[in-house]
């Protein structure tokens, strides 16, 4: 079997059950480890006391507020691909021992020999 016909094969293998279960499990705790990250950020942010003046800390308060909330999504935005494939690194051993006996183990393998 060609290599264009083996990917499209291993592409068709994405509706797997055991895949999809690894990758929805993925999505569940990137998108937990997020939700957890964006609520300690604000808290830490909505705690900070920069003096005892009532408007100006309220002005610092709310500039805080939108600035760190902002650069929190855009920080997990970037790290969502990473932190994803993290999860996804961990849970593999079940992709391979769910796909060991698909058609695609079947398959001829080239074994390379030192000489």
């Amino acid at each position: 079997m060609g290599t264009p016909k083996a990917c499209f094969h291993a592409f068709g293998d994405r509706a797997h059950p055991e895949i999809r279960r690894v990758v929805w499990i993925s999505l569940a705790l990137t998108t937990a480890s997020f939700v957890g990250l964006v609520v300690a950020v604000q808290s830490c942010l909505s705690t900070a006391q920069v003096t005892e003046c009532g408007w100006i800390q309220f002005v610092f308060s709310w500039a805080v507020g939108i600035l760190g909330g902002v650069s929190t999504l855009i920080l997990a935005w970037v790290l969502f691909p990473v932190v994803a494939t993290f999860f996804v690194s961990l849970l593999l051993e079940d992709i391979a021992k769910a796909l060991e006996f698909s058609p695609l183990s079947a398959w001829p393998h080239r074994v390379a020999t030192c000489r």
